[in-house]
């Protein structure tokens, strides 16, 4: 059983049919859309913005679930199920959010949730053993980036 936090990563190969339930006739089964195998952890898209699908699209598939926790899946007999959306999804881009949506049409939790803001020099800590002559001359101490 696993203890720790499930974390689960997509980038640019995110599709709007990868959010949807896939059913193998041959085999007779589901396979799991990514937001649901993320769920009860976090669910990374990277690169926001550089998706196969446009940012708008993706966080309007996304704005009732977040608001409401919950997510309506398809199955291939036209039934909806309702599941549990209990997922911390982050976005992370180095786009400006007025690059990827119109903001006009999205409420302001959603943006300001997107920018974190730039970084400051020394934000960073290494964890571990830093490069030889670095640093902490390689023995491990943490070090200011």
């Amino acid at each position: 059983m696993n203890k720790g936090c499930l974390l689960v990563i997509t980038g640019g190969e995110l599709t709007i049919e990868s959010l949807d339930l896939k059913y193998n006739q041959i085999a007779k089964f589901y396979e799991a859309p990514l937001q649901l195998r993320a769920n009860g952890g976090v669910f990374l898209v990277d690169d926001f913005g550089r998706q196969r699908i446009r940012p708008d699209e993706l966080l309007n598939r996304w704005i009732v679930p977040l608001e409401s926790r919950v997510d309506y899946l398809t199955l291939a007999t036209g039934q909806k199920l309702e599941i549990p959306f209990m997922v911390l999804v982050v976005f992370a881009t180095n786009l400006k959010p007025g690059d990827l949506v119109d903001d006009r049409g999205l409420p302001r939790d959603v943006l300001h949730r997107l920018y974190g803001g730039g970084h400051r020099d020394g934000a960073f800590v290494r964890v571990g053993p830093a490069p030889l002559g670095k640093g902490s001359g390689g023995r491990g101490a943490p070090t200011h980036l």
